[in-house]
């Protein structure tokens, strides 16, 4: 079970996958046809939230869909914080099933083995 957290003015900042499985796949799809990825956001971990984003049921439904690209992110303005998160986002896109992270070298992607 992955509790995604979302920045808004509501009093419960979490949500399931499955709550929004429909629509999810609508975008994922989209993003797939279209030769596009997704990153893995760490700045959850700086915030305090103590997640990463997005969660373990996305990144797995998107590779089930076909997906495979995957970068990662932090968000941060202070060098200290750049790689903050990584460790944990390796591990989750490998419980995944990923093996490939994705770099890009003049605008085109090269998989890195993780």
């Amino acid at each position: 079970m992955s509790n995604w957290c979302a920045y808004g003015g509501f009093e419960n900042r979490t949500y399931q996958f499955k709550d929004y499985a429909n629509i999810l796949d609508q975008i994922l799809r989209t993003i797939i046809s279209k030769g596009k990825g997704i990153e893995i956001n760490t700045s959850g971990f700086r915030y305090g939230l103590g997640v990463l984003h997005p969660g373990i049921d996305l990144l797995k439904r998107y590779k089930e869909l076909g997906g495979t690209i995957i970068t990662f992110g932090s968000d941060t303005h202070k060098i200290r914080d750049y790689y903050d998160g990584f460790e944990e986002a390796k591990k989750m896109l490998l419980e995944a099933g990923f093996e490939f992270i994705t770099v890009f070298k003049n605008r085109k992607p090269e998989f890195v083995k993780i």
